[in-house]
């Protein structure tokens, strides 16, 4: 036989634990629904009125800060255009490799054979992009480095 004669016994003894709960349940939620349908009947249009609000200033701060990036990017691409060095190939590669430019405007003319003076670094060649002075940089600092020509001397 498949019927289990105290499932039904379970169930009761349930329902007589949570009598109130089970209770509530059925008077407050019929309530709360009636409440929540009048409401929305009556003032359906400010509802309305207040989604349409928040959907527009959510569609306009996407607008701006789409147009906002646009007039960057446009702004980033003329200076690309305007300057010396491709600045687009440049930012894909590493610090210690020829062609970068750091920060400083500093350009990485590549290895040399001296040895350097950190963690088994090479000695790397510099050229200033600003005076044209060329000089030798460890291979740990060309991405901060700037030139001693241009600040007195001094690295």
């Amino acid at each position: 036989m498949s019927y289990r004669p105290d499932t039904s016994y379970r169930r009761y003894a349930n329902y007589r634990a949570n009598k109130h709960q089970y209770k509530m349940n059925q008077i407050a939620t019929p309530i709360a629904m009636m409440l929540i349908i009048g409401v929305v009947s009556k003032f359906w249009w400010i509802i309305l009125g207040v989604g349409v609000v928040i959907l527009a200033s959510i569609l306009y701060k996407r607008n701006r800060n789409e147009s906002t990036e646009n007039s960057s990017e446009f702004i980033l691409a003329e200076t690309i255009e305007n300057h010396p060095t491709e600045r687009s190939v440049q930012m894909e590669l590493k610090s210690t490799e020829a062609g970068y430019v750091n920060k400083k405007n500093q350009k990485n003319l590549g290895k040399t054979s001296k040895p350097g003076t950190d963690n088994n670094q090479r000695f790397y060649q510099m050229e200033c992009l600003d005076c044209g002075h060329q000089y030798f940089a460890n291979g740990s600092d060309i991405w901060q480095r700037k030139c001693p020509n241009c600040q007195g001397g001094q690295p």
